[in-house]
């Protein structure tokens, strides 16, 4: 009987041993003064409002760029802690924006019709000329919204500067990343189509391309050049087709197909299971994306990729025209 116990207890030692070396190769959790400062913030603005999202670095890049993150249909900034992390510790300040983003997607909301598209992200930014398509009002559209957020953040953390992002009520685009999920994705294309901006990055979106009919407000060259704009998609994405014609519309050509970025990429499409082709579609950037065996979730390379390139300012350029992008292609 004593042989068994000797080989348990053997057992038993080389497990604790095999736990231990994969615990040490684990990230450290960051100290207090590391820790991100985040706010959940309820400025008085119309519902829908679940709760705005402010967070930025604990010390250091004060003046950093802001990255205005609009969620998915239905979704709401608290889906999104991962990717705001992430964005922190590049060196962002972050807002996560509620918006009215309810009821039906803007995809099945318009499908074919080319305008459709325009009214809709017309009135969601600004709250104006509602149509049969959307009817948000003033007080509920993104910039009002915005200008609350700021003016709310800088209530909550005087520290953090907020008012530098905001000038006579107005966005400072030159210092703004705007990045969004599917529903989102496509305001913040539409966005960057009519602000110079620091830089776009678009999560499953935009899915404005339905069977080669494109929105209206594609059809002509945009106000943040190519070279700023980065796109992350998967492959297995139900609305997958439709989001790299966007893509192409937009004057992004080509997408490279690889798990790593790798010098000139702009445009990501991984084949990760993600599962459903619908679930694959929510679960580029939520925080049910799926987490790697270190911990962090499985895609924070290609979003501190993107967030890195868009982190630098913006060099001085005159556009003339929408340009294509040299993204390299291949599969690793």
């Amino acid at each position: 009987m004593r042989w068994p116990i000797r080989v348990c207890v053997i057992a038993a030692c080389v497990l604790v041993a095999v736990v231990a070396a994969a615990l040490s190769w684990l990230p450290a959790p960051a100290s207090a003064a590391e820790r991100p400062v985040r706010h959940f913030l309820h400025p008085d603005v119309p519902r829908p409002n679940a709760a705005d999202i402010i967070e930025r670095p604990a010390a250091g890049h004060a003046h950093g760029p802001l990255l205005l993150f609009l969620p998915a249909t239905r979704a709401v900034p608290s889906d999104y802690l991962a990717f705001a992390d992430t964005a922190t510790r590049v060196g962002y300040h972050v807002l996560s924006l509620e918006y009215h983003n309810t009821g039906r997607s803007i995809a099945r909301t318009c499908q074919v019709d080319a305008t459709c598209y325009t009214s809709v992200q017309t009135n969601r930014l600004n709250g104006g000329t509602p149509s049969r398509f959307s009817r948000v009002g003033h007080e509920g559209g993104i910039l009002p919204r915005f200008a609350a957020a700021i003016g709310a953040a800088n209530r909550r953390d005087p520290a953090g500067q907020w008012s530098q992002y905001l000038s006579l009520d107005r966005p400072v685009w030159k210092d703004i990343v705007v990045a969004g999920h599917s529903q989102g994705g496509g305001e913040a294309a539409f966005i960057s189509h009519l602000h110079a901006l620091r830089g776009v990055i678009m999560f499953s979106s935009p899915v404005d391309d339905d069977r080669g009919v494109i929105p209206t407000w594609m059809h002509a060259p945009g106000a943040t050049p190519t070279s700023r704009m980065y796109g992350f998609d998967d492959a297995g994405d139900i609305y997958a087709g439709r989001i790299v014609g966007s893509w192409r519309a937009m004057g992004l050509r080509s997408a490279i197909d690889t798990g790593a970025p790798v010098a000139g990429a702009h445009l990501f499409v991984t084949h990760y299971d993600l599962g459903t082709p619908v679930q694959a579609h929510d679960r580029s950037v939520t925080d049910a994306s799926p987490g790697a065996a270190t911990g962090h979730p499985v895609f924070e390379a290609q979003w501190t990729w993107m967030l890195r390139h868009t982190f630098s300012p913006v060099r001085p350029t005159t556009i003339t025209a929408r340009s294509s992008d040299s993204v390299h292609t291949g599969r690793t």
